[in-house]
């Protein structure tokens, strides 16, 4: 199965969705790892933090279908 990523420019006003490329759901674990490798592709780095050409990235990981998503049983 194809997995995606919604894109979405609110200063636009466009939503768009891409597949993610099979080369980063096996090198990097998870709907984290996969965000902090799209994050390390959009971010701006000589902007900061609250500068809107920063993007604003929601991922789920490993654990959000458990129901315990942040404990340690």
């Amino acid at each position: 199965m194809e997995q995606k990523m919604l894109y979405v420019d609110l200063s636009k006003g466009e939503v768009h969705s891409r597949p993610i490329p099979a080369e980063w759901v096996r090198d990097f674990i998870g709907g984290e790892g996969v965000a902090m490798r799209l994050l390390w592709d959009l971010i701006v780095p000589d902007a900061d933090g609250t500068d809107p050409r920063q993007p604003l990235i929601f991922a789920t990981g490993l654990s959000s279908e458990l129901g315990w998503a942040g404990f340690l049983l």
